[in-house]
């Protein structure tokens, strides 16, 4: 092979004989080893960018950067640490995901009782088109049902995370495991919500013109609309409604004048930049709570140890397996 006529090549080589330093083994490696170079992504076909294999993230000690520098809030007491213990950060991480989930909780408190709170006369006469009372009929395809997917969901992880305070404190291997696989199934929740919050294909537009005179955008339109117009000038159907011609004539008939659809659009635009701001901040708090989750996540497995998850989640695979397929059918079910 190579190594023997690398062997029989160098027997005879007079600058090797009686040279105790001389290693043939070391010699043949070193002459036929090729230095690694480090792979190269082209960018643009002529940029080359270095992409460095040995770059492991230590999302650790990010965590720990994460809790002694974020806003504390009520429940920071002491800075942390430079040499805080895991399960310290894993601590402040619940205490700060509860805390955004309480934030992403409120957001959709408050966008729920724009649409269906009390307090405001919602009854308007010209609205003729039927508008469904199920919350699950009327928003499937808008904003809000991510909205109320991501308020609850925030109410649950807010449960949880309160819940398994103690936990932490008393370092309950048991819990430490369960939380880590709810944490796992937080995730791509999360993340659905979160993603779904950003409006991508100008949904808000499409409802806040079709929608615009049914009882549940009131409030917006009494927000937006000129004083005293949100239920009578400012709700013109579009082209008219069914029972006129264009939008000019319905106001004509109804109010003896012209500039409904003026007040109207003008009314439409204040309400789309608000929902687009709204939605979009929305968005934003349940992806800063996805990667605090995230990160809690990955410490905890620190914490707990890969071999451990594994047998609890090899134990429990069928009802882990069972459940979706009931959250599935229930779905199913209820459309």
């Amino acid at each position: 092979d190579s190594f023997s006529e690398f062997l029989e090549d160098n027997e005879a080589d007079n600058d090797n004989v009686g040279n105790t330093d001389y290693d043939p083994t070391r010699t043949y490696l070193e002459s036929t080893a090729t230095e690694r170079k480090p792979r190269v992504m082209w960018l643009c076909s002529f940029i080359p960018f270095p992409l460095f294999w040995n770059f492991r993230p230590k999302w650790t000690r990010y965590a720990a950067v994460l809790v002694r520098n974020a806003p504390c809030f009520w429940f920071c007491f002491r800075r942390l640490g430079v040499g805080a213990t895991d399960r310290s950060v894993v601590y402040r991480l619940n205490l700060l995901c509860a805390s955004f989930a309480l934030i992403e909780l409120a957001f959709a408190g408050y966008a729920m009782f724009m649409l269906y709170g009390p307090g405001i006369d919602r009854t308007n006469i010209y609205f003729t088109q039927k508008e469904e009372t199920s919350l699950i009929i009327i928003d499937l395809w808008s904003l809000n049902s991510f909205a109320f997917i991501a308020g609850s969901l925030a109410l649950i992880i807010l449960i949880v995370e309160i819940a398994t305070l103690p936990m932490i404190k008393q370092v309950n291997l048991i819990g430490a495991i369960w939380y880590y696989e709810a944490l796992g199934w937080f995730l791509p929740l999360q993340a659905i919500a979160a993603f779904g919050l950003f409006d991508f294909f100008q949904s808000n537009d499409v409802w806040i013109k079709h929608w615009w005179g049914a009882p549940s955008m009131a409030v917006y339109r009494q927000q937006f609309c000129q004083e005293g117009t949100y239920n009578t000038r400012c709700v013109v159907p579009i082209d008219g409604g069914g029972s006129f011609k264009n939008e000019t004539l319905w106001c004509i008939h109804h109010f003896n004048t012209t500039d409904c659809t003026q007040i109207r659009e003008s009314a439409q635009k204040g309400m789309g930049l608000y929902a687009d701001i709204f939605f979009y901040a929305f968005g934003v708090i349940c992806l800063l709570l996805m990667l605090l989750l995230w990160l809690t996540r990955f410490v905890l497995r620190g914490i707990i140890s890969i071999d451990i998850i594994e047998r609890h989640r090899e134990s429990n695979i069928t009802a882990w397996l069972a459940f979706p397929i009931i959250l599935s059918f229930t779905i199913a079910m209820i459309l």
